[in-house]
């Protein structure tokens, strides 16, 4: 129960975190090397568009660092504060922008799945704007996100948690994509 459940700081179940970096406009190219994830390319529900990323030609071997992998939490730290991603993986490497922050977590006691539905519930969202700075443009960062205390239940709940929500995600997308499909049916 959530009640019982143990709590630690943010930076305790991150392996590592890092902004995404910043290149020179020049090198993208539609034929490029690296797509790279900008905060627009995530819907406002944490679903990221994977066709809409651009593509960049960079040398991988000065950005390897930065390179997302799979079950990668990303999180806006600008724009649109605190919108929660997980990355899912691509085709091609995938760098973040500069204005997304990459998580990456400690799988022996976290499930990214479960932190990413946690960040985007409403106490979720109000944790992450509750250490937002700026008061024209709200912003995160790293240091302020490492010290936010959060839930940590036993893995196997995480799993539970994040598979049942996972389902029910799964549910809507099919419902979303049958409504549009309907609704060029009824145009046509």
């Amino acid at each position: 129960m959530a009640g019982e459940w143990q709590s630690a700081k943010f930076a305790e179940i991150c392996e590592h975190s890092a902004f995404g970096p910043r290149f020179a406009g020049g090198l993208y190219a539609a034929d490029g090397n690296v797509a790279t994830l900008r905060t627009t390319d995530i819907s406002v529900d944490g679903r990221i568009e994977y066709e809409t990323m651009p593509l960049a030609h960079l040398d991988l071997g000065k950005f390897q660092q930065h390179v997302l992998r799979v079950d990668d939490l990303v999180i806006t730290r600008s724009g649109r504060v605190g919108t929660t991603a997980l990355f899912n993986g691509f085709r091609l490497p995938v760098l973040p922008g500069a204005f997304l922050i990459r998580f990456r977590l400690k799988h022996d006691i976290a499930e990214p799945r479960f932190y990413r539905y946690f960040f985007s519930s409403p106490v979720g969202q109000e944790l992450l704007t509750s250490v937002a700075t700026g008061s024209v443009q709200q912003n995160l960062n790293i240091t302020s996100l490492h010290g936010l205390q959060v839930p940590v239940p036993p893995l196997p709940e995480q799993r539970a948690i994040a598979c049942i929500l996972g389902t029910l995600d799964d549910k809507i997308e099919l419902n979303r994509r049958t409504n549009e499909t309907l609704e060029e049916m009824a145009r046509a």
